[in-house]
């Protein structure tokens, strides 16, 4: 795999917390955040398939598979945000849906903060200056 990824100037940038990895040009800079909440939180989904699905469609099953409660800004799947209207197909396998969730919100450089509630508001992160 390693040589594929080379000869194709990718990398995998693997989630020390999760069995989830991205692959990306190698000369990206991938920020790995990890998600010391994410253990332990809830079971471990055999598999999780998605397919061609709106990002914010794709966020709110995983959070009702994690039974959280989710806020999404509207501008995540808005004709004018900086993502566009991206779609999401993925299969990852011996995850809990709290770090699917986390790995969505990283891959798309969104921001997940809770609230005093419990509520988790997913925005896109701040432009920086």
């Amino acid at each position: 795999m390693s040589e594929l990824l080379k000869k194709h100037r990718l990398t995998l940038a693997q989630k020390p917390d999760t069995a989830i990895a991205r692959v990306t040009h190698a000369t990206e800079q991938v920020h790995v955040v990890s998600c010391p909440d994410c253990k332990g939180t809830n079971a471990v989904e055999p598999l999780i398939v998605m397919s061609d699905v709106p990002l914010d469609q794709a966020i709110l099953k995983i959070a009702e598979r994690a039974r959280l409660s989710v806020s999404i800004d509207k501008r995540i799947n808005s004709p004018s945000s900086p993502l566009g209207q991206p779609s999401v197909s993925f299969r990852w396998k011996r995850v809990t849906a709290r770090q699917a969730l986390r790995a969505l919100v990283d891959n798309y450089d969104l921001t997940m903060t809770e609230s005093p509630g419990g509520t988790l508001s997913i925005e896109p992160k701040p432009k920086e200056p």
